[in-house]
C-alpha cells in the first residue's frame, strides 16, 4: 500500500485495514495439562484508542467523560478467554489477522 497524501492528511484519516488472512500458530513442547488460554489484540477498531478519538466530533480539546470513554475502549483486555487441555504437548490457535492486527496469546498453567 502507498501513500499518497500528505502525513497530516493520511493519520488524520479513518484508514480501515485493506486485507486479511487466517492465521494459525502452533507451539511445541508445551508441558501437558490444563491452561487458561487469554486472546488480546491491538488493530483497527480493537483495543484502538485513535480511530474512535477520529470519529469523536471535539474541538481543542476532549471532555474527562470523552476522555474516560477512549481509555475503556482501549484498555487491554483480552477479547477471548477459555481453557484447553494439553495433551500432545501442542496448542494451536486460529486466528483472523488484518492489515497492522497484532495478537498477543497468554496461555497459563491452571494448577
Amino acid at each position: 500500500f502507498r501513500q499518497n497524501m500528505e502525513n497530516i492528511l493520511y493519520y488524520g484519516s479513518d484508514l480501515p485495514p485493506q486485507s486479511e488472512e487466517d492465521v494459525r500458530i502452533t507451539l511445541h513442547g508445551v508441558k501437558n495439562g490444563r491452561y487458561t488460554v487469554r486472546i488480546c489484540s491491538v488493530g483497527y477498531q480493537k483495543n484502538d484508542a485513535y480511530t474512535a478519538f477520529l470519529q469523536i466530533p471535539h474541538g481543542d480539546s476532549l471532555s474527562r467523560a470523552k476522555t474516560e470513554e477512549l481509555k475503556t475502549l482501549a484498555n487491554g483486555h483480552p477479547e477471548s478467554e477459555y481453557v484447553t487441555e494439553i495433551t500432545d504437548g501442542e496448542f494451536t490457535h486460529t486466528a483472523v489477522l488484518r492489515d497492522n492486527d497484532v495478537c498477543l496469546i497468554i496461555l497459563e498453567k491452571d494448577d
